[in-house]
């Protein structure tokens, strides 16, 4: 609903952007080094962006608000659209981006990918956010770069980065109601990041990228890693339809995925059953990009048909379909995790049925991950991991996944 239309570094004491569409009073909003939008004062199709500034750099954000949401472009060329005053003025736009579709061959991302624009105007380099039936649920990039500077550019709240596969540290970049905004980061010496963006619901995609000052370099290897699962995985909860966030949002898969070498993806929709994946797998997977030989799928489902024991003939027919449809997408390597254990509770018979499934297969690529000593994750109602929760099982799944 809101449309992000430029995002940079303006110096100078005044700026103005040209922008038609009938030119109408409150048809941009303005962010100024992150500060909250303000409404763009126009004369014509000449919209004010600031003016009467002491000389300075200043991040701006220029968006069209909902209300014009639907009519986020130019009818017309300009020769002069963005307009500086100063001495001197200048406009800088970082010269290396990094986004979700990979468009620097440097760079890996695990993002589910856009087909095509939406009807109402979706820039491709939008990744899908929970789509229908499954889409992903944050996106992330892994790159290598000597650069001293970088901007995330994000329409989700809180902002993770892994540098050389540590611990995250996370950034709020305090953004509400799907509005793009810029988080800074000071960069020192060559080394390895992984960034993401929590979990957040809605059905609009989310613009992410990436901005540095200096070039990324090729990685030592381009791996990822795509977990598909129910809520644990989206890292949500289901009290408000799947739309809201568990703690800050961040699933395991982001942590385990840095520390392992790989970019992390999270696809998956709260309340999915085995039923419903045997369902919705294949338009799951198609959201995907095509697998490299050095990506892992981890299959995190079962919690909610853990309850009845076992699996049934159907749910073991079910869960077979799964594991063969993610290795016709190219996969050649997928681990089915158990369902984690809830206090005391290690639903010992359902995770033994999928050992013995996995065991039944007898395909190298297949493997299974007992998780059934994971004890003391932390939830916030007796099954959603909250964010130390998911510290811990990131601890679990570093050194276990096979």
């Amino acid at each position: 609903s809101y449309r992000t239309v430029w995002a940079g570094r303006i110096t100078g004491t005044a700026a103005r952007l040209r922008f038609t569409h009938g030119s109408p009073a409150g048809a941009l909003i303005v962010s100024i080094d992150g500060g909250a939008e303000s409404t763009c004062t126009n004369t014509g199709d000449t919209y004010t962006l600031f003016t009467g500034l002491a000389q300075a750099e200043r991040v701006v954000i220029v968006s069209i608000p909902q209300a014009y949401g639907s009519s986020g472009y130019w009818t017309k060329a300009f020769t002069d659209a963005l307009q500086v005053d100063g001495a001197p003025p200048s406009v800088y736009v970082y010269p290396y981006i990094i986004d979700s579709m990979e468009t620097d061959t440097n760079t890996v991302a695990a993002s589910s990918y856009i087909a095509a624009p939406a009807a109402n105007f979706r820039p491709t380099t939008m990744v899908i956010s929970r789509g229908t039936p499954h889409g992903n649920n944050s996106p992330s990039v892994r790159f290598r770069t000597s650069a001293t500077a970088a901007s995330v550019f994000t329409v989700g709240r809180y902002v993770y980065v892994s540098v050389d596969g540590a611990a995250a540290t996370r950034y709020d970049t305090t953004t509400v109601s799907g509005r793009m905004r810029a988080l800074d980061l000071t960069l020192s010496g060559d080394h390895i990041y992984n960034i993401w963006v929590a979990s957040i619901g809605g059905s609009w995609g989310q613009a992410f990228s990436v901005g540095l000052n200096a070039a990324s370099v090729a990685l030592p290897s381009k791996a990822r890693m795509f977990q598909i699962g129910d809520s644990t995985t989206a890292a949500d909860t289901p009290s408000s339809g799947g739309k809201t966030l568990t703690s800050t949002g961040e699933s395991d898969v982001f942590g385990v995925a840095a520390a392992l070498g790989y970019a992390g993806s999270n696809n998956a929709v709260s309340g999915k059953t085995l039923s419903g994946l045997n369902t919705d797998i294949a338009a799951c997977l198609a959201t995907l990009p095509t697998p490299l030989s050095t990506d892992v799928c981890i299959l995190a489902m079962g919690r909610n048909d853990a309850g009845a024991g076992a699996m049934d003939p159907t749910k073991q027919t079910h869960c077979t379909n799964i594991v063969n449809a993610i290795l016709a997408k190219g996969f050649q390597r997928v681990i089915c995790r158990g369902v984690l254990p809830e206090g005391a509770q290690t639903w010992s018979a359902f995770n033994g049925s999928v050992a013995s499934l996995v065991t039944g297969l007898a395909d190298a690529r297949v493997k299974f991950c007992d998780t059934s000593a994971w004890s003391g994750i932390q939830t916030i109602d007796g099954t959603h991991p909250d964010d130390v929760g998911y510290v811990t099982i990131r601890g679990y799944a570093t050194s276990a996944y096979p």
